[in-house]
């Protein structure tokens, strides 16, 4: 087949150039309508004015990524459409979000979420559990940045340098002088894109296949892709509906339940209820969007049925199948192939501004406010913004550093998944668990990492034993299809990439197991639920071991609305001495910023 080489055309450039501009736009505006009032608190949760729509977009898009939008269609495409239950997972995850986080983080009025963690355990727990979560998010950014960067090199021969530096520099730029409101403003135009994108996709498969909706579903069908679920208990299938309901809640809760990027969104809105109805709907959302790029892998499926890309060596990995689909779509369509790509940007761009104004934000309320106790609100202010810059041009870094790794970049998003449920038990613990301490805290979030680790190390030597659905080329002499710049630049660069969240499509794998390594062969949506089962168990152990905590010392607020409606009559109307010493050194930091933002309501929280 001979290779036609295809090269974004200028409507293309200026339709990324446009994204670009766009976001560094809004983040000028903010800076400037904000010169002379913005506040630190304003920095990092909008002085708490911020309206449920757009904090629900931005929710949707600081939950997906680049990742999303690119490896979902992938995965669908190589193990059929059970994906989609992920979208019923996030319904669930959205409930116990909106009731039991949401309400104990908004009334705590916390900057860094972490703060719940001192003031519930101790500063050790607090700083481990910093230490864990910022080397995991450090890792996300890069390669969140380098996904789409890799993915717009290989359609138009451009070094992945340029569009590394083109994502990072922009959304630094933005991220740094507008604070929180323009990374939630920018967010909404991001959500539109991506899911726009999605839908584009398919759709245009639909209408060029005579038939429509129902030959896709033909060709899926004959290609052993139309299974929508499967209510085996086997803990070793791939996907059945009790692994994606049960793992992908636990997966959603670990990701958004106590994250400080989501945190920071859920305590920007306006009053208690907005926060949580900004939850509800924007997780609702990224149910809608999974089940967009659910169907967009079965779309894909029907259009390469019969000729598969990657038997052919069109590509050599199923993440490389949606940048080639847009190319072979699109390619006589000035324009759209831009517009496509920028779904993926747009995913990228949110997902680490998201992430850069969280750093800042742990490190400003966590560290320099430890450290430097009477820094002035301006000085303060600045600090944070020189740390949002410092972060941003890191991610640049590890994204480089991600473009040398190869395969390893899939086992890195497989330890962020694994990093994250932990954190979430710890949470967990101080939120449903008055009997839980510090002691308890500690040793579960340590142990729940270890087995974490040792599940996706073993699970390497002893792969899981399955076999995907077939793909063919039988049908290749009579289906003539473009041939794009891929073909070449995925078959000779020595450039390979897992870009799907810790989802790795593979063939049948046939190897004499011994019974004891079968733990290794859970699907990899249980490891998130293993993990945070062992923090909670282990964590409940070691605190009754070591002298639980009295419930009648914790305030309230420390816990969620779901125990205290359960056991109201066990707690006083007020707390302990810790949680009242934070709450006047609250008080008077509060005050202290509306005296110098000339009387700012919106600032106070007495």
């Amino acid at each position: 087949m001979a290779l036609n080489t295809f090269v974004l055309n200028v409507w293309d450039y200026l339709i990324i150039a446009g994204l670009f501009v766009f976001s560094s736009t809004v983040g000028l505006y903010y800076a400037f309508r904000d010169r002379k009032q913005q506040t630190s608190r304003g920095y990092f949760l909008g002085n708490r004015n911020m309206s449920i729509i757009p904090v629900s977009l931005s929710i949707v898009v600081s939950t997906l990524s680049a990742i999303t939008y690119i490896g979902v269609p992938s995965e669908v495409y190589s193990h059929g459409p059970m994906f989609w239950l992920m979208s019923l997972s996030y319904i669930i995850g959205a409930n116990m979000i909106a009731t039991g986080f949401v309400p104990v983080f908004y009334n705590l009025d916390v900057t860094s979420v972490y703060e719940y963690l001192d003031i519930r355990f101790n500063k050790h727990v607090r700083y481990m559990v910093i230490f864990v979560e910022c080397s995991n998010i450090f890792i996300y950014m890069g390669i969140v940045i380098y996904a789409p960067a890799l993915a717009l090199s290989t359609m138009t021969g451009l070094s992945p340098t340029g569009s590394i530096l083109a994502l990072g520099l922009v959304c630094t730029f933005y991220t740094t002088i507008g604070g929180i409101k323009a990374v939630i403003w920018t967010d909404v135009l991001h959500a539109a894109l991506m899911f726009s994108g999605l839908l584009i996709i398919s759709v245009t498969v639909c209408l060029d296949m005579e038939g429509g909706i129902a030959e896709v579903w033909r060709r899926s069908k004959e290609g052993q892709r139309s299974q929508l679920t499967e209510f085996n208990l086997d803990p070793t299938l791939r996907y059945s509906f009790w692994t994606v309901i049960v793992g992908g809640t636990i997966n959603i809760l670990s990701f958004a339940g106590a994250k400080q990027n989501l945190v920071q969104r859920y305590n920007s809105c306006k009053s208690e209820f907005q926060a949580k109805m900004a939850a509800f709907i924007g997780f609702l959302f990224v149910g809608v969007v999974t089940l967009a790029a659910t169907f967009t892998g079965v779309t894909m499926y029907a259009y390469y049925a019969g000729c598969d890309p990657i038997t052919t060596k069109r590509v050599s990995r199923p993440d490389q199948l949606i940048p080639l689909l847009i190319v072979d779509l699109f390619h006589t369509v000035p324009g759209l192939p831009g517009l496509l790509i920028v779904g993926a940007f747009s995913g990228s761009l949110s997902s680490v501004s998201s992430l850069v104004n969280a750093l800042a934000a742990i490190t400003g309320q966590d560290i320099v406010k430890t450290i430097w106790k009477d820094i002035s609100e301006e000085r303060y202010t600045l600090v944070v913004k020189i740390l949002s810059a410092v972060y941003g041009l890191s991610a640049i870094g590890v994204a480089f550093i991600a473009a040398t790794l190869g395969d390893v970049i899939q086992a890195i998003l497989s330890f962020g998944a694994i990093f994250g449920a932990p954190v979430l038990g710890v949470f967990s613990l101080g939120l449903f668990c008055p009997r839980a301490n510090s002691k308890g805290a500690f040793v579960g979030l340590l142990l729940g990492v270890a087995v974490g680790i040792t599940l996706k190390v073993g699970s390497g030597y002893f792969p899981q034993s399955y076999s995907a659905p077939p793909l063919s080329e039988s049908e290749c002499d009579v289906i003539t299809m473009p041939t794009s710049a891929l073909a070449y630049s995925w078959s000779n660069t020595s450039h390979t990439t897992a870009i799907n969240d810790g989802i790795s499509p593979t063939l049948s794998i046939e190897k004499q197991r011994h019974p004891v390594t079968e733990i290794f062969s859970v699907s990899y949506l249980h490891y998130n639920t293993i993990d945070w089962l062992v923090t909670m168990v282990v964590g409940l152990i070691v605190s009754y071991l070591s002298g639980a905590t009295d419930p009648a010392t914790l305030d309230p607020k420390l816990l969620s609305p779901v125990v205290l409606s359960v056991f109201s009559c066990c707690w006083p109307k007020t707390g302990g001495s810790k949680m009242n010493d934070r709450n006047q050194d609250q008080h008077e930091y509060n005050m202290s910023v509306t005296d110098n933002s000339g009387g700012d309501k919106n600032v106070d929280i007495a």
